[in-house]
């Protein structure tokens, strides 16, 4: 599966909700699928977009899968454990939940 697979699981899932009001939840289960962290040191999977009902912006869905990018390599590094993105699953009309693979 190539890179640009992964860009058009981001576009379908950009082409659904910017413009739609919020809140819309993003499940990135970052944390849930570092094995290699204690359940303690892990942060929050969950991430809202288009707060207080306001409409989804594409800026703010770039600003967020940039802020996931990052803590992607930042786990990379600090733990080992790696991430190869899978796509993303719409779980509700409200709610979308990224699945990794190792």
């Amino acid at each position: 599966m190539s890179d640009l697979y992964s860009a058009i699981e981001i576009l379908v899932v950009a082409n659904e909700i910017v413009g739609k009001k919020g809140p819309i939840e993003i499940d990135s289960r970052i944390y849930s699928h570092n094995i290699n962290m204690e359940e303690c040191d892990k942060g929050n999977d969950s991430y809202i977009l288009g707060e207080n009902c306001n409409e989804v912006t594409f800026e703010e869905l770039i600003k967020l899968i940039t802020k996931l990018n990052d803590l992607v390599d930042e786990l990379y590094s600090a733990t080992g454990r790696s991430y190869c993105f899978e796509g993303i699953e719409k779980y509700s009309d409200n709610k979308f939940i990224i699945s990794w693979g190792s």
